[in-house]
């Protein structure tokens, strides 16, 4: 296993990465937004084969992760988290004091994640999110890196 860089080459295959394991999925047009230099896009992958990736988002000193997604015949081996854990020490040695992230109240996997990371619930978006019945709510959450 390694960590790579994220290309727009690999939309594709996050993409149906993301359509497999998310009830509510990006639209691929997210995808195809989310590559330019204030970017920090990684993917962790076994040999050629994309195991999860992240995407997030760098200005001044504080990064926002839009994205993390692990393929479903993976997940629950400790791969998001060696995904996120890998993303906090490139933003250490990038100078970046917080790391900021929204997530549906209802990913109980996630937000066990990030708590376990040592993020905070700074806020909560009241009907933030779509979902079966009608709206869910979103925590912000943050970690501060330095």
């Amino acid at each position: 296993m390694k960590f790579e860089t994220l290309t727009p080459a690999d939309i594709s295959v996050i993409y149906q990465i993301e359509q497999q394991a998310n009830p509510y999925p990006w639209p691929r047009s997210a995808f195809d937004s989310s590559f330019s230099d204030l970017y920090l896009n990684i993917k962790l992958v076994n040999g050629d084969q994309i195991i999860g990736f992240i995407i997030c988002k760098i200005v001044g000193d504080q990064a926002e992760l839009f994205n993390i997604c692990v393929n479903p015949a993976y997940q629950g081996k400790g791969y998001g988290k060696q995904l996120l854990q890998y993303l906090q020490t490139v933003l250490q040695q990038r100078i970046v004091a917080e790391l900021w992230l929204e997530v549906r109240s209802s990913n109980k996997v996630a937000n066990a994640l990030y708590q376990q990371q040592g993020f905070n619930c700074v806020d909560v978006r009241r009907n933030y999110y779509k979902n079966a019945q009608g709206s869910e709510d979103a925590l912000i959450m943050c970690l501060y890196l330095s």
